[in-house]
């Protein structure tokens, strides 16, 4: 589906001059497409428990099969005696998750700062010291770290970050910036189930 857009943005590029009408509402069909396919995407993803951490599972491995990603963290924001940190949930692909640092204090490395910021962070080139992403096969160091705050009202909930063998491009940052409420309000819907 990505393929589908870009030739669609390419020959949009193409049109800008020619017919400027066309062009806003390819936009505004564009951010109607990006929604269904963020809709479908959260279809199959769809999780009816009680548990953030099964949640958070289900949500990173669909991503990496949509996403290609080949490592992935989900964080969630706690009170912790009045201070806000980040909890590190689930993981995708992680190495070794018993070493997985548990906590971050808000602003704390790049999800600590993206939790503080509430910015999204991508990062295409990734020092060759950083981490290594492992498989049966070998290690390799990723091409690409996109790190994602998950908001509701305003307020980072959670965050994602998410590491792949290819670059993360603007579909894919529209795409989490299309998902992330949608994310959000399933983490507070599953909250509220869990108080029940």
């Amino acid at each position: 589906m990505n393929g589908i857009i870009e030739k669609i943005k390419n020959k949009t590029a193409r049109n800008t001059r020619t017919n400027p009408e066309w062009v806003r509402l390819f936009e505004e069909n564009q951010g109607i497409e990006l929604r269904n396919i963020s809709e479908s995407f959260m279809g199959n993803c769809q999780y009816e428990g009680k548990s953030i951490v099964s949640y958070a599972f289900v949500l990173l491995s669909a991503i990496a099969k949509e996403k290609e990603i080949t490592q992935g963290a989900f964080f969630l924001n706690f009170d912790r005696e009045g201070n806000e940190i980040l909890r590190f949930i689930s993981g995708y692909a992680m190495p070794d998750p018993d070493n997985v640092v548990d906590i971050l204090e808000i602003g704390e490395g790049i999800p600590g700062q993206v939790a503080k910021d509430g910015k999204m962070v991508n990062i295409s080139e990734i020092p060759v010291d950083c981490f290594q992403i492992s498989s049966g096969l070998g290690q390799a160091r990723p091409s690409s770290l996109l790190v994602v705050p998950i908001k509701s009202e305003g307020k980072v909930i959670a965050v994602l970050e998410l590491s792949s063998f290819r670059k993360f491009d603007e579909n894919d940052t529209d795409f989490f910036e299309t998902i992330s409420p949608m994310v959000a309000s399933k983490i507070l819907q599953i909250k509220t189930n869990m108080n029940n």
